[in-house]
């Protein structure tokens, strides 16, 4: 049966409250008392990071995004001792608390956020680490890698991974890591699903050059990937590996008659199997917009006394590269062209417009030339006093190749 209800004194109930208080008091004591103790318990057996003037390597990253120029410096004297904190800033991935932390920022009031720095978003800090890569030393960016590019290959292999052509284009490529770590997944990635994974793929694969021979098979095969830029950067890489990629032949020959890419797939052909008609028929048509075109067709010497005429309205043109190959590739073909040849080159030392780099390539093709590129000297004599060492000491054995007399007058070393 039922017990009936006891009915309780005011008295009795005061006392029972009191006494769930208590228990609850001593419940909440235990458990402040175990965050307390485990919180203690992970600062003290937590990993210690190196100090550097007395910041963390983490902290001297944190500076790295916010432009300290120091921070450099203490990364660098760090050095292996920053590899788990480099390791962790460049794994990091933005969550759900990061951007409740970012939004909360943006609406604190203006004298707050004067004081207190916005929060370092995961993306600042991966950049910031693949900045600090560029000068940190060899066997630093050895240990980082090792951490870090298995890691990366991973989650690009999920396809679940946000920004997986990001992580493949960008964060990957700029590691550069080693062949051997990459050339099988990057193979795998250009028939990825994913467009712009191919894409990525293609794009940093080109960097590997002859080294890119283990994914030739899938090369090949994205030779008629759907994307135009996709099928240029594997039409790239078959031209680079050079005469190893012979398998891609009959692929690239089926591209000679696609407009869009039929000038780099006789480049490619060209460079690995050397196929002179197809050069002389397909390049001409790059001559005046690419300096590529009269580069390569240069290094077919006399045989290509064909593309002559080409080849010196070429050098009428005002952009640099294509006036400097055709003039190259004039000189190798027919050295009687001399006289255009200087002419042109002669215009582009003048042009205020030129660089550094092609006014030493204009002055090393005259010295070449020698005492019969002599109407150049006047435009040579200013690129002495150019603040490039390299402008000047091409200009000075220019000269001294044209004309010793002239040179010594100047003071040419």
């Amino acid at each position: 049966m039922r017990q009936p209800l006891r009915f309780r004194w005011p008295e009795e109930r005061s006392e029972a409250i009191v006494l769930r208080v208590r228990a609850r008091k001593k419940i909440a004591i235990v458990i402040l008392l175990a965050i307390v103790v485990g919180g203690f318990g992970f600062f003290m057996l937590r990993p210690r990071e190196p100090v550097y003037k007395g910041r963390t390597a983490s902290a001297w990253l944190n500076r790295l995004v916010r432009g300290d120029s120091a921070a450099q410096d203490a990364i660098q004297k760090l050095g292996d001792e920053a590899v788990p904190a480099l390791v962790a800033g460049l794994k990091r991935r933005e969550d759900s608390w990061e951007r409740l932390g970012i939004r909360v920022w943006r609406h604190l009031p203006k004298y707050v956020q004067d004081r207190v720095p916005s929060p370092i978003r995961a993306e600042e800090l991966n950049l910031a680490v693949l900045q600090a890569m560029a000068w940190l030393s060899p066997e630093v960016k050895h240990a980082v890698m090792q951490a870090v590019v298995p890691a990366l290959l991973a989650e690009i292999r999920n396809i679940k991974s946000p920004r997986r052509d990001v992580l493949l284009g960008l964060y990957l490529k700029e590691l550069h890591p080693e062949a051997d770590l990459v050339m099988p997944d990057l193979g795998a990635f250009l028939r990825d699903r994913d467009g712009q994974v191919r894409e990525m793929a293609a794009f940093m694969i080109i960097d590997y050059r002859k080294q890119a021979k283990p994914a030739l098979a899938s090369l090949i095969e994205t030779v008629n990937d759907p994307d135009r830029q996709t099928r240029l950067f594997v039409i790239w890489t078959l031209g680079l590996i050079g005469a190893e990629a012979k398998a891609a032949v009959p692929m690239l020959e089926s591209c000679l008659e696609d407009k869009e890419v039929r000038i780099d797939a006789a480049f490619a052909l060209w460079r690995i199997d050397r196929q002179t008609n197809v050069a002389l028929r397909i390049l001409p048509e790059a001559i005046l917009s690419n300096g590529d075109a009269a580069y390569e067709l240069g290094k077919l010497g006399p045989a290509a006394m064909e593309v002559v005429p080409a080849l010196i309205n070429a050098t009428a043109q005002s952009e640099n590269n294509v006036r400097f190959c055709a003039c190259d590739a004039l000189w190798k073909i027919d050295p009687k062209q001399v006289p255009i040849i200087v002419g042109a080159l002669t215009e582009l030392l003048k042009d205020p417009r030129s660089g550094s780099y092609h006014l030493e390539l204009a002055a090393q093709l005259l010295e070449k030339i020698g005492p019969a590129a002599d109407n150049a000297l006047p435009a040579l004599f200013p690129l002495l006093k150019r603040p490039e060492t390299e402008v000047r000491t091409a200009a000075a054995k220019a000269l001294k190749a044209i004309d010793p007399g002239a040179a010594a007058k100047v003071g040419a070393k």
